[in-house]
C-alpha cells in the first residue's frame, strides 16, 4: 500500500515507455499510428509529458491518466504544449491511498499541429504518474463523444462494468491499484494499452480498452483478470462513433485521370409512433492542378416506408467544390433521391440540397450536373413538408464552353385530408469573363394530384442572372 513518506525527493524524475498493444478495427472508430508511446513518471515527479507528436486531422484525441495517492485527494488534469481545451469526460478519485484515474479528450482539428501532452498530479502527498494518449478517427467530436460510463472509487476486482449505449462505440478505461507487486494479465475481450508495476511508488497503472468495438448495446466487463486484496480506483467511458458523414478529400498536382465518389444509403422502415430523424452528409473537395480529366460523384439515397405516427424529418446535404486551374475537362455529378410512403397521420419533411461551387481558372470545357427528386404518395392526414433547393455558381476565367443542367421534380400523388406544402428553388448565377460560349439550364416540374380535402400551396422559384464579360454567346433557358 502507497503510504506517507513513501515518496522520494532525492530521486530523479524517470520516464519509460511501456508496451502498448495497437488494434485497428475494420471502419469505424480506429486507433490512428500517429499516437505517441505511453510514458510513466516516477518518484517525486509530479507531471508526464509524451514525445511529441502530431495527430491526423479531425481525430479524436484520448488521454488516460492515473496518479498515485496518499491521503490526500488527487486530480491528473491533462494539458498540451498548444494550450488546447481538453475535456474531462470522467474522474475516479479517493483518499484511501488508491489514487486517481482521468480520461480526458480533445478535437485535434483539421489542420493539427505537433504538440506534447502532459499530466500533473495535485495533491500534497501523490507520486508515480502514467499517461496514455489514443488517437482516434471515427469518432464523434469531444462535445458529443460521451456515451455511457462508470466510476468505481474503492472495488478489489481489477475489472469494470460498463453498459455500452451504441453499436460501434468503443470502451476504454484507466485503473490505479494501490500495490506494486503482481503483473496484470487482460481478460479475454480487453486490450491493454499501458500496464504499469510502479514499485519506487508502490502501484499498479493501466489503461485499457474493449477488443472489439459494441456489436449489441448493454452490459460488458473489461479489465484483468487478477484477485486483489487492496483498493483501487477504475473509471471507464463509451466513446461513440461518428455518424452521417462521408469526407473525401483531394488535393491533386499530378496530371493522372482521378476519381472521387461517395455513396450513403439509410432505409428505414417504420412502424413506431415516434418522431425519426434520418440525415446523410457527404462531402467532397477536389483542388486540381494537374492536366488530366477528374470526376466527382456523389449519391445519397434515402427511403422511408412509415406506417407510424410520428412526425419524420429526411435530410440531405452534400458540397462539392473545385478549385481547378488545370487544362483537364472536368465532371461533377450530384444526385439525391428521397421518397416517402406515409400512411401515417403525423406530419413529415423531406429536404434535400445541393451546392455545387466552381472557380475554374482552366482552358477545357467543365460540366456541372446537379439532379435533385422528392416523390411523395401520402395517404396520412398529416401535413407533409417538401423542399428542394439547388444553387450552382460558377466563377470562369477560363477559355473552354461550360454547361450548367439543374433538374428539380417534386411530383405529389396525395390522397390525405393534410395540408401540403411544396417548395422547389433554384438559383444559377454566373459570372463569366471568359471568351468561350457557356449554357445555363433549368427545368423545375412539380406536379400534383390530389384527392385530398386540404388546401395545398405550391411555389416555384428560379433565378438565372448572369454577368458576362466574355465575348462568347450565352444562352439561359428556364422551364
Amino acid at each position: 500500500m502507497a503510504r506517507l513518506g513513501r515518496r522520494q525527493p532525492n530521486r530523479p524524475i524517470a520516464y519509460s515507455p511501456s508496451t502498448s498493444t495497437k488494434y485497428a478495427p475494420a471502419g469505424g472508430i480506429t486507433e490512428h499510428g500517429s499516437a505517441p508511446a505511453p510514458v510513466l513518471a516516477t518518484g517525486i515527479s509530479t507531471t508526464a509529458t509524451t514525445a511529441s507528436f502530431t495527430p491526423v486531422a479531425n481525430s479524436l484525441l484520448v488521454a488516460i491518466a492515473c496518479g498515485g495517492g496518499g491521503t490526500a485527494v488527487q486530480t491528473v488534469p491533462v494539458t498540451d504544449s498548444l494550450g488546447s481545451t481538453w475535456t474531462l469526460l470522467k474522474r475516479a478519485n479517493t483518499n484511501n491511498f488508491a489514487g486517481v484515474t482521468e480520461i480526458w479528450v480533445m478535437d485535434a482539428g483539421s489542420s493539427p499541429s505537433a504538440r506534447t501532452v502532459t499530466a500533473t498530479l495535485t495533491g500534497s502527498d501523490g507520486a508515480g504518474i502514467s499517461l496514455c494518449v489514443k488517437v482516434l478517427t471515427g469518432a464523434q467530436p469531444a462535445a458529443t463523444c460521451l456515451g455511457g460510463f462508470t466510476v468505481l472509487h474503492t472495488t478489489t476486482a481489477y475489472t469494470i462494468s460498463i453498459t455500452t449505449t451504441t453499436a460501434g462505440s468503443l470502451a476504454c478505461a484507466g485503473l490505479v491499484d494501490s500495490t506494486a507487486s503482481g503483473v496484470l494479465t487482460a481478460n479475454g475481450i480487453t486490450t491493454a494499452w499501458q500496464s504499469e508495476n510502479d514499485g519506487t511508488d508502490g502501484h499498479k497503472l493501466a489503461a485499457f480498452r474493449a477488443t472489439s468495438l459494441t456489436g449489441t448495446p448493454g452490459a460488458t466487463v473489461i479489465g484483468f483478470t487478477n484477485g486483489a486484496a487492496n483498493n483501487q480506483a477504475i473509471v471507464a467511458v463509451e466513446i461513440l462513433a461518428a455518424t452521417g458523414g462521408t469526407p473525401i478529400s483531394l488535393a491533386d498536382a499530378g496530371a493522372g485521370t482521378d476519381s472521387i465518389a461517395a455513396t450513403a444509403i439509410v432505409p428505414v422502415a417504420d412502424s413506431g409512433a415516434g418522431a425519426d430523424t434520418i440525415g446523410a452528409v457527404a462531402t467532397a473537395p477536389l483542388a486540381d492542378v494537374g492536366s488530366a480529366s477528374d470526376a466527382v460523384a456523389v449519391t445519397v439515397p434515402i427511403g422511408i416506408a412509415d406506417s407510424g405516427s410520428g412526425s419524420d424529418t429526411a435530410l440531405v446535404g452534400f458540397g462539392i467544390a473545385v478549385a481547378d486551374s488545370g487544362a483537364g475537362s472536368d465532371a461533377l455529378t450530384v444526385s439525391a433521391a428521397v421518397p416517402v410512403s406515409d400512411s401515417g397521420s403525423a406530419a413529415d419533411a423531406a429536404a434535400v440540397t445541393a451546392a455545387v461551387p466552381i472557380a475554374d481558372a482552366g482552358s477545357a470545357a467543365d460540366a456541372r450536373v446537379a439532379t435533385a427528386t422528392v416523390p411523395l404518395t401520402d395517404a396520412g392526414s398529416g401535413s407533409d413538408a417538401v423542399a428542394a433547393g439547388v444553387p450552382i455558381s460558377v466563377a470562369d476565367t477560363g477559355a473552354g464552353t461550360d454547361s450548367l443542367t439543374l433538374a428539380v421534380t417534386v411530383p405529389l400523388a396525395d390522397t390525405g385530408s393534410g395540408s401540403d406544402a411544396r417548395t422547389a428553388t433554384a438559383t444559377v448565377p454566373l459570372t463569366d469573363t471568359a471568351s468561350a460560349a457557356e449554357q445555363a439550364a433549368l427545368t423545375v416540374l412539380l406536379a400534383l394530384a390530389d384527392a385530398g380535402t386540404a388546401a395545398d400551396a405550391l411555389a416555384v422559384s428560379r433565378t438565372v442572372p448572369v454577368a458576362d464579360a466574355g465575348s462568347g454567346a450565352d444562352s439561359v433557358s428556364v422551364q
